[in-house]
């Protein structure tokens, strides 16, 4: 009897052990060990006792980050290059944009790599404010230009114009202009020429006019009766057809062309257009015979 009862307290203590040894946790070949990378998915093992501590908060969380529980602590970040590499060294041809400004960038450096092969270098911008964009700096530049209203002169003599002849048109002040706009390290020049002028000469019926270029002043000598730029009126400005006015209101509407370019390589081309008025008193031209001449 007794003998039966020591042999249950060993078959007991047998059936213990067991248990014991079967719900200890066992390393299994294919996990890595903490402070290492997991070959399989890149990811950083934190060992238990490294702690990301937040100061003054009194609470730490093993291997997380304080403000995203779920992500890990990298243990060897991007960090920026000190001293950065001068402005005008050939590496950054190799990171940055076409015809980026290093000043604008910061390249940063991460020494330790899963793979091995060495220290990754990466360009990430020096602040979190875009860089310039050289189309909005040209907008600037345009809108800064002085492009004058047309002065509208009328020939051969502006005072004795007359039905059946022709008139010269010409505006006077067709010289191209400038205006330059900077938004930190980007520069936009933008001239305006002078590209064509459209004529309105307020006499009913009558078709535009448009004159390449800003035409130009009879010359000694011209044939009066062919102008570069020029129109023929058929009717009298008779105060009965103007509203008693006694004149044609003729504007002229000169397009300026323009083109810019940006000390990043960047250009293009826009256009504007402005325009005047002025009065054409058109009378006629009559031949009187006289006798004995």
């Amino acid at each position: 009897m007794l003998s039966r009862l020591i042999g249950l307290i060993a078959l007991a203590a047998a059936l213990l052990a067991v248990a014991t040894w079967v719900n200890q946790p066992h390393a299994s070949a294919s996990t890595p060990a903490c402070g290492e990378y997991d070959a399989l998915t890149g990811d950083y093992v934190v060992c238990a006792g490294s702690e990301s501590q937040t100061e003054g908060s009194g609470s730490s969380t093993a291997g997380h980050s304080e403000t995203d529980p779920n992500a890990r602590v990298d243990p060897c970040p991007p960090m920026a290059m000190v001293p950065q590499p001068p402005t005008d060294s050939k590496i950054w041809l190799l990171y940055l944009p076409v015809g980026a400004n290093p000043t604008d960038y910061v390249m940063r450096t991460q020494e330790c790599r899963v793979d091995g092969l060495g220290p990754l270098i990466t360009v990430v911008p020096a602040t979190s404010t875009p860089p310039p964009d050289p189309q909005l700096v040209a907008r600037e530049a345009i809108a800064r230009l002085p492009v004058p209203l047309p002065e509208i002169h009328f020939g051969p003599d502006a005072g004795q114009l007359a039905v059946n002849v022709p008139v010269w048109l010409w505006v006077a002040n067709p010289d191209p202009v400038s205006a330059s706009a900077t938004d930190r390290t980007v520069t936009v020049t933008a001239t305006a020429q002078l590209g064509w002028v459209t004529w309105s000469m307020g006499e009913p019926g009558a078709a535009d006019v448009t004159c390449t270029g800003p035409g130009v002043a009879p010359e000694l000598g011209a044939d009066l009766w062919r102008p570069p730029c020029g129109y023929t009126y058929r009717l009298r400005s008779l105060a009965e057809r103007t509203a008693g006015a006694g004149t044609w209101p003729v504007t002229a509407e000169v397009t300026w062309q323009i083109t810019w370019s940006a000390n990043t390589g960047e250009s293009g081309a826009d256009r504007v257009t402005t325009s005047s008025m002025a009065p054409a008193r058109i009378g006629e031209w009559r031949t009187v015979i006289v006798a004995g001449s």
